[in-house]
């Protein structure tokens, strides 16, 4: 949950094996050659211990490579490089059907023990 919403990331394939994450660091060094090798074995370990999936992780580098202005990265820059869907608690999808939006619009799903929903063309 992030500022009172719930969300559910669109990454759902296999978890970044190590040498996914080597492949990725590799990259990144080459494109900022100013972090130290401190800063790329701590990115390594925060990639990991948030199980980024291969396609997330190939997804944010490629997002940083592209569209990074700045000379040095934050372990944030890349940590935070998520896809996600808007997730609807009961009373927020209830006032959405009586607003005239069709049911058969929403999914649902069900995360621990709570359910949700979401827009299916999300």
């Amino acid at each position: 949950m992030d500022n009172g919403k719930y969300s559910l990331s669109l990454y759902t394939d296999d978890i970044a094996q190590i040498t996914d994450i080597a492949i990725a660091i590799k990259k990144l060094s080459v494109c900022f050659p100013k972090m130290s090798v401190d800063f790329w074995n701590v990115l390594s370990e925060y990639i990991a211990s948030n199980k980024f999936t291969h396609k997330r992780l190939k997804d944010a580098v490629d997002h940083i490579i592209t569209t990074f202005q700045y000379s040095e990265l934050k372990i944030a820059d890349i940590i935070s490089y998520d896809k996600t869907k808007d997730l609807l608690t009961y009373n927020q999808v209830l006032e959405k059907w009586m607003s005239g939006v069709a049911y058969d619009k929403f999914e649902h799903t069900e995360i621990n023990g709570k359910n949700f929903w979401f827009y299916k063309n999300d």
